[in-house]
């Protein structure tokens, strides 16, 4: 796939200053430092896709004309399979508030900061309070729990009207257009996908991006992503019950998290990266629910097993210096363990003190009546002891 790609934008600027916004499935992201490392150790990324006043270039082009396509005439019940009323988009919307989020404090801060609460005059502070704990809980499992933890969240929260996310969870044929809008090339902002290759990094800078499971990340008005990422999904996609899904492939699905994350940034700065992540992963969940994140942790399982041969090889070869200490500590065991036998001929074995029958007292043999053993006690022991 690299190789049929262009290495860059010749006029394209892509060490922009702008804050990434990285894709992930855990409640961390890497630090900046290890996506420094990624961009020093690939500077030349692959042009997959670029768009600009009315120009297209790159592979990609058709996979990004038939996305922008089903876009245009996204239908619920057909591409959001797993979320195709209101209920099911803000049960996801949780799921993805849950699984983005450490704390409750922090779910919570999300959706202050991408909608409003509102409450009945007269409710009490405690009142209020419980409603809020039940809301950001963790997702409940079985459907009837799932339900009334949604309906409380319609009955005191709404996302900000015409927000993006307002149009994903109320309006998704609105947020299917907004999105095909930006990726039409007449549109006035560019757009880019890059591909890097984290295998230029070294092996331990490496261990962050699997931990955190980061795959992809925006910056700028950029989309990069890892390579080989589009087949393996692709291929994980084909071995799943997915397959049978029509509409948004997962690697489309991701592009679309980014793609959000992307215009959020250009129509929203004010929302944190946090935020913005939540409301790109609602629309990815509404699509797949937890696919994505399950292929992309095979992936990085994967990914994780092939650096790992490495590693042992790098432990393995140590300099000359260690490997002559350790003979030489060897050796020395062996010297005393042959010192030690050397000299287990002097010490006494336990044999040497068992007495044979020949070496008795005579008397010892000698049968004697019930008096004459008293007698004898009496004389060890200096006391009349009993033998009964």
């Amino acid at each position: 796939m690299a190789d049929s790609m262009n290495s860059g934008s010749p006029d394209r600027d892509i060490t922009s200053q702008a804050p990434r916004r990285c894709w992930h499935s855990g409640t961390a992201t890497p630090e900046p430092t290890v996506l420094d490392e990624l961009e020093a150790a690939d500077p030349n990324p692959r042009c997959a896709y670029d768009q600009e006043a009315g120009r297209q270039i790159g592979p990609w082009v058709n996979m990004m004309t038939q996305l922008r396509g089903r876009l245009r005439g996204l239908q619920p019940q057909a591409t959001m399979r797993l979320a195709p009323n209101l209920e099911k988009r803000l049960h996801q919307l949780l799921l993805a508030v849950a699984r983005s989020c450490e704390t409750s404090m922090d779910r919570l801060a999300v959706l202050k900061s991408t909608g409003t609460f509102h409450f009945r005059r007269g409710e009490s502070a405690e009142i209020r309070k419980s409603k809020l704990q039940s809301i950001v809980a963790d997702p409940a499992d079985e459907a009837e729990e799932a339900t009334r933890q949604v309906r409380l969240l319609m009955e005191i929260w709404s996302p900000r009207n015409d927000s993006l996310l307002d149009s994903i969870i109320n309006r998704p044929v609105e947020a299917g257009r907004t999105l095909s809008k930006r990726l039409d090339s007449e549109h006035e902002a560019r757009l880019s996908i890059f591909t890097r290759s984290a295998n230029k990094m070294d092996h331990g800078v490496q261990h962050p991006l699997i931990e955190s499971r980061s795959v992809a990340y925006e910056r700028g008005g950029a989309i990069h992503l890892l390579d080989g990422l589009q087949e393996y999904l692709n291929d994980w996609q084909a071995g799943e019950e997915e397959k049978a899904k029509k509409g948004f492939t997962l690697f489309e699905t991701l592009i679309l998290h980014e793609l959000v994350e992307l215009i959020l940034e250009d129509t929203s700065p004010e929302l944190d990266h946090l935020s913005s992540h939540v409301i790109a992963s609602t629309l990815e969940h509404c699509i797949h629910g937890d696919a994505v994140a399950r292929a992309v942790a095979d992936y990085c399982d994967r990914w994780a097993e092939d650096l790992r041969p490495a590693a042992v090889s790098d432990e393995v070869e140590m300099d000359e210096t260690q490997l002559q200490e350790r003979l030489d500590a060897e050796i020395q065991v062996r010297e005393l363990d042959d010192d030690a036998e050397d000299g287990a001929e002097d010490i006494p074995s336990w044999t040497d003190y068992l007495i044979t029958h020949e070496e008795l007292r005579p008397e010892a043999y000698e049968m004697r009546t019930y008096a004459e053993q008293r007698e004898i006690l009496r004389e060890m022991f200096g006391e009349d002891v009993s033998i009964e």
